[in-house]
């Protein structure tokens, strides 16, 4: 539980896209691991309701995810409060990719 505590509050996760790979960096307090992944392997990026306040009437936060080949998924970003950011962040990254 302390563990999705601090993650909720100080976790950062960096997404670098470059010519031929994705290299995704997930940190809580400065702390965590970098994760390459080759752009072919990626098939669909997609926004996700990650969580929501109050219940089904309060706030949802989305998730920016990656379906990478066959049918494994790996979170991109989570946390985000405004749907049209999110929106526009998943389409920037479809472009960047190529999907």
């Amino acid at each position: 539980m302390i563990w999705i505590v601090l993650d909720a509050w100080f976790g950062t996760t960096q997404v670098t896209i470059g010519s031929d790979s994705v290299h995704r960096r997930h940190t809580i307090l400065g702390i965590g691991s970098t994760r390459v992944i080759p752009k072919r392997s990626i098939t669909r990026l997609d926004l996700h309701i990650s969580m929501q306040s109050s219940g089904r009437s309060g706030t949802p936060y989305y998730e920016l995810r990656a379906t990478l080949a066959p049918t494994r998924r790996m979170h991109l970003g989570s946390g985000i409060r405004n749907k049209r950011h999110a929106e526009w962040l998943v389409e920037r990254m479809r472009n960047e990719i190529g999907l």
